[in-house]
Formats: structure tokens, sequence, C-alpha cells
């Protein structure tokens, strides 16, 4: 074979080298077109995503979105929980073969003990709400996932993108956050990748903790408070609970000595004497048992009458135990909400005012205004009647009374708290 023969030969399989990756790169950028929409009317579609077809815009109720898109062609099942709304987030899936994908949206629940928790010097905690557990019958090569960003969505852009796996704790990922001129897109994303992903995976976003101490200090001097059994000391209350009249309907068949005689138990006690209001965690560091033991003491104690609890925000705190609660009637979480404080003055003002009233003074989605009145209802703060077509809603003043909210320093952008 001659020179130059050889040489259109290397210039053949060079052309067509370029034109390989060329192609290759058009097909992996593919997927940030924008394919379909689906306009869904229920809470769950199943729906084939071909190859390459870009994203698929999957409408659902009450302004929830999700958008897929896939290299191969895979298998989708959708459900969203009924009490979602405004949820919106984009899976671009990597795969090696065609895979069948279950993606379930939920509402945050009890199931995931680790509500709070730190990563280096940081805490977070869960705000948005809700997760997406994601099964498939196939390893996931690799997983893009976007959130939005907005008050709308109730992520904001220094929040994090978390995952879940079964046995394990929820892991913060690295992740970047998009602005709307760098993706093109109308509003800011979040984004994180995984690679290599055996399912079932959870996947939700934690925002940055606030720090709780003013609330701690806030119970404590509560607790101090309440008359005669805050002001006894360690021995009188052991000789108090010892004394009383007491019907064990417990499966733990101790006596009272027994349970107050075990030195775990009797540390834990000393502890949340010392410091009335003391959560879980804070706890469990200070006797230094296991998470299972302490959770067993404190399940003696409580059924004993001992000590009580109540959950305050994203922490379990022990109390003394009193026939009356000291804070029955104070909801820490309650507080903390501007928007929810902000209704409640409305309608301390206006007795008989109506959502759509409220929506249109505080300029908030209607759905927003329903959730917080939510609150307020099942805090007993607030009560409607229905007149007409309509629900007036009014003030409950007695309990009221009892929520001592500072609202002036709150609406003037002072630190939110209760006094």
């Amino acid at each position: 074979m001659s020179r130059k023969e050889i040489g259109y030969n290397e210039l053949i399989k060079t052309i067509s080298l370029l034109l390989f990756i060329f192609i290759n790169f058009l097909i992996s950028s593919i997927n940030l077109i924008e394919a379909r929409n689906v306009n869904v009317p229920g809470f769950f579609y199943n729906d084939n995503v071909k190859g390459g077809e870009g994203f698929v815009n999957y409408y659902f109720n009450q302004n929830n979105v999700i958008k897929i898109a896939s290299n191969y062609d895979i298998e989708v099942q959708i459900i969203f929980d009924h009490t979602l709304s405004n949820k919106k987030m984009a899976l671009n899936i990597t795969e090696n073969s065609t895979a069948r994908i279950i993606i379930e949206s939920r509402e945050y629940g009890t199931q995931f003990q680790n509500r709070g928790f730190k990563r280096g010097q940081n805490r977070f905690e869960q705000k948005w709400n809700s997760f997406v557990k994601m099964s498939s019958n196939l390893t996931i090569e690799k997983l893009e996932i976007r959130f939005s960003v907005g008050k709308t969505y109730s992520i904001n852009n220094n929040d994090k993108i978390a995952v879940y796996k079964e046995n394990e704790d929820w892991e913060i990922l690295e992740t970047r956050y998009i602005s709307e001129n760098e993706n093109g897109e109308n509003e800011a994303q979040l984004s994180a990748t995984l690679m290599n992903i055996d399912t079932p995976i959870y996947i939700s976003v934690f925002s940055p903790a606030m720090d709780y101490t003013w609330i701690y200090i806030i119970l404590i001097l509560i607790a101090i408070a309440v008359p005669v059994l805050i002001l006894m000391s360690k021995t009188e209350y052991r000789e108090f609970i010892k004394s009383r009249i007491f019907t064990n309907t417990s499966v733990h068949r101790l006596s009272i000595e027994e349970v107050l005689e075990n030195e775990n138990r009797s540390k834990i006690l000393d502890f949340i004497l010392e410091e009335p209001g003391i959560h879980f965690n804070e706890l469990l560091r200070r006797v230094n048992i296991s998470p299972g033991n302490l959770v067993w003491h404190l399940d003696i104690l409580e059924s004993y009458k001992i000590i009580g609890k109540k959950n305050i925000g994203h922490y379990i705190c022990y109390f003394p135990y009193y026939n009356t609660n000291p804070i029955k009637a104070i909801d820490i979480q309650l507080a903390k909400s501007k928007i929810t404080l902000e209704i409640l003055n409305m309608i301390q003002k206006n007795p008989g005012i109506y959502v759509n009233q409220i929506a249109k003074a505080l300029n908030l989605d209607h759905k927003t205004i329903i959730y917080h009145i939510k609150k307020l209802i099942e805090s007993n703060l607030v009560e409607n009647k229905k007149v007409g077509r309509k629900n007036l809603l009014y003030v409950k003043s007695s309990n009221l009374s009892e929520l001592k909210i500072d609202t002036e320093n709150i609406f003037r952008g002072k630190p939110e708290g209760i006094i």
C-alpha cells in the first residue's frame, strides 16, 4: 500500500472518530432539551421515558412537578402524596439497560428518627416536610438531582440535598446552587449527583438549623415559674414520687423503689430535675449509654409518671412529671413562624375575616394561608364558623391569652420568640 493510501486511511479514521465523539456529545446533551409535558389529573402516573428524548415534565395537582430524563428507555411509576403542594424537582437518570423505576413523593414522617443531624460543625434540620423515595430493579449508574429554589417551594439557596439509605443515617450531599442565568431556566436550583446507587433511596432537602439555645432558656424559665414541684430538691421529688397513690398499668413489673434505685435511671432523673426541658441527644451525651438503653429507661420513667415529655420543634424534651403540663398552652414551633403570627394577628384584629381576604392582604398563595390557619386551629387558638358559603375565622381569646408572644417585636423584625 502506498504512502498516499495510508495517509488517506488515517484521515478517514480520524474523521470517523471525531464524528463518533460529536454524535455521543449530542446524545448526552439532548437530555437538556424539554421534550414533552404530561398533565396528571390524579396522584399517580405510569409512563415510558425514551432514552435521549429529553426531560418529560409531569404536572400533578397542587403545583407539584417532577421532570425525568434518561439516556436509556425506562419505565416509570410516579406517586405524589395528596397532602403535598408546591414540590418541584428534576431527575436525570443514567442507566446501562432498560429499568423500571418507582418514584414516590411523600410527607416527611416519623419513620425517620434522625430528623436533625450534624455534618462537621453544622447542624441541619428538615423543613421541606417531604421526601422522594426511588426504587429500581437495577443499580442506577448515575443520578443528577435538582430542586427548584424559592419561597414557593420551601427551599433556600443555602439548603442542602440529602440522601437516606436503609439502615443508614441521612447524608448531606455536595450541593451546588445554580443561579437563574447559569442554567438558562426561569428559576434557580439546587443540584447534586449520585453514582452507582443501589435502591431504595430517600431524597430530601435539609436546612441549616437555628440556634435553639434561647428556646431552652425560655423553657427553663417557664419550668422554674411552676410552683411547688419545681422548687423541690431531688430528694424531695423522689419522696413525693414514692408517697403518691399510683396505679401501675405499665408492662414493666417494677416497684417505684426499683425504678428509682437503678443507677442509669437515677442519673437520667437527676439531669431532668437539674434542667427541665433537656432533650434526648443531650441526655444521651451525659448519661453515656447506648440510644436503645436510654429509650428503655426513659420509657420506664414515663410509664411510672416520674417524667413527662413534649415535642418542641425537632426535639423531644423531658420534664419532671406534673398533673398539669407547664407548657401545654405554648407551641414553640408556632411562636417561631412569623407568617402564622401575622395571620393570627390579622384574625384577632378583624374577627370574621376569611381566607381570601387574608391571602390578598398578605400577598400569599391561598394554599399557604390555609396551611397556617390549620396550624392555628390545631393549636386551639382559632376557630372557623361557616356562614353561608364562607368560613369566617375568629380567635379563641381565652386560649390566646395563655400564649404570650411578643408580636410587636416580631413584626418589627426583631428576634422571634415568646415572653
